[in-house]
């Protein structure tokens, strides 16, 4: 299971890790699950960490189904917190595509990225991240 998300309704996040090789079975099925979870909620912002992504399997047409099939309020925040440069092209592909530039970051730095989403540069990552996760396997 090379996925999972955190619901965090006190502060109104999603924290949500990607490692291993990111498909696009693999993304629909994590958006599946998290918005089934009954702690989720539209409007809470995201953050997601995919520094751990070794390789992805993702088309252009993949990513742009993926862009589209989401919908988020106008207000919501999204980061995307990366390591390799092949993988900072298709998270920015992602937030063009879904028409959010404007509330979506791609970063290298993990500190931006909290920041970005509205929570103090210091938070730590959950550690109980693995709970709600998918059972999604590739």
């Amino acid at each position: 299971m090379p996925c999972a998300y955190q619901i965090d309704p006190a502060r109104g996040v999603v924290f949500i890790r990607f490692w291993g090789t990111l498909t696009e079975r693999l993304a629909v099925e994590l958006g599946r699950a998290m918005r089934s979870d009954p702690r989720f909620m539209p409007e809470y912002m995201r953050l997601g960490d995919l520094r751990a992504v070794t390789e992805f399997t993702l088309s252009i047409d993949a990513v742009d189904a993926l862009a589209r099939r989401v919908a988020f309020p106008a207000s919501v925040r999204r980061a995307f917190v990366v390591s390799q440069p092949a993988m900072f092209g298709v998270a920015r592909m992602f937030g063009a595509l879904a028409e959010a530039e404007s509330t979506f970051l791609v970063t290298r730095d993990i500190a931006d990225a909290v920041e970005w989403v509205g929570l103090d540069r210091a938070t730590a990552w959950p550690d109980d991240i693995i709970v709600g996760s998918p059972d999604v396997s590739d």
